[in-house]
C-alpha cells in the first residue's frame, strides 16, 4: 500500500487571521484538520495545539499491532488529552478563555483508516464514483436536521449553523466519535473545515476529487474563496494507491 497526500489552508477573504491548522505526515500516515474558535488568538492557538500534539508523536507511539477497538480507544484518548491541555491553557490566560477547536483526524494502517472526530469539520470518502460523508457534524443545526425539525434546505442558511455542540478544549473532557473504515486502492479521503463545504457543494467537491487536476486542494480553496470565502478554509486529501 502506498499513500499520497496534499493539503492547503487559507485565511479566506474576510477573516483577519487563520484559526485553522492542518497536519500531514506521510511517514506516520497521520492526517489532521483542526478549526479553532474563541477570542482574538484563542482559536489559532487551540488548533495549533492539536497539530503540535500529533506532530510530537513518533512512529513508536502509534498503536501498531492493536485490534480495531484498541486503536479507536487510543485516538479517543489522544483527543481527550488534547482537550484537557487546551482547557488548562485557557484557564492560565484570560485572553484565551473559552477557546476550543474542532478536530477531524485519520490514520491509515493495514488497508484501514481509523478516525477520531469532534466538531463540524468533516471526513469524506470517494470510491468508485460515489462520495460518502463518514463523520457526523456535531452542530446544533445537524442535530435539528437529524431530528426532523428542519429540512435540508433550511439547514443551509440557518442563523445558528455555526453553533457546534462538541469541540476540543472548550471543556476539560470531551467525547470524540471514533470509527474504522476498510479502504482499497483508488480510494480518496478528504478532510476539511466548514469553510470549504459551506461554500462548495458536495457534488462539486466530488467532481474535483475525480478530476485530473494536480493541485486539488488548492483548487478547492480557490472555489471557496471565489464563492465568498467568509471563513478560513482547510483541505487535506489522502489517496490510497
Amino acid at each position: 500500500m502506498q499513500v499520497y497526500a496534499q493539503g492547503s489552508t487559507d485565511i479566506g477573504c474576510v477573516r483577519k487571521n487563520n484559526q485553522d491548522s492542518i497536519y500531514l505526515d506521510t511517514d506516520k500516515l497521520l492526517f489532521v484538520v483542526a478549526d479553532g474558535m474563541g477570542g482574538h488568538a484563542g482559536g489559532e492557538i487551540a488548533s495549533q495545539m492539536v497539530v503540535d500534539h500529533f506532530a510530537r508523536m513518533s512512529k513508536k507511539d502509534m498503536p501498531y499491532d492493536k485490534d480495531d477497538v484498541e486503536i479507536q480507544l487510543f485516538f479517543e484518548r489522544c483527543l481527550l488529552q488534547i482537550s484537557s491541555e487546551i482547557y488548562l491553557r485557557s484557564l492560565e490566560d484570560p485572553a484565551l478563555s473559552e477557546m476550543g477547536t474542532t478536530c477531524s483526524m485519520l490514520w491509515v494502517y493495514q488497508m484501514k483508516v481509523f478516525m477520531a472526530h469532534a466538531g463540524d469539520s468533516r471526513i469524506y470518502l470517494k470510491r468508485n464514483g460515489f462520495m460518502y460523508q463518514l463523520t457526523e457534524d456535531h452542530s446544533l443545526v445537524a442535530g435539528q436536521l437529524k431530528a426532523g425539525l428542519i429540512t435540508e434546505s433550511q439547514s443551509k442558511d440557518h442563523v445558528l449553523k455555526n453553533v457546534i455542540t462538541r469541540s476540543i478544549g472548550y471543556r476539560k473532557e470531551e467525547h470524540a466519535d471514533t470509527l474504522a473504515q476498510q479502504v482499497e486502492s483508488g480510494d480518496k479521503l478528504l478532510i476539511c473545515s466548514d469553510g470549504l463545504y459551506n461554500k462548495v457543494s458536495d457534488e462539486v467537491i466530488s467532481e474535483v476529487l475525480s478530476s485530473d487536476e494536480e493541485n486539488k486542494t488548492d483548487l478547492l480553496v480557490k472555489m471557496a474563496r471565489d464563492a465568498g470565502g467568509e471563513d478560513n478554509i482547510s483541505v487535506v486529501i489522502v489517496v490510497i494507491m
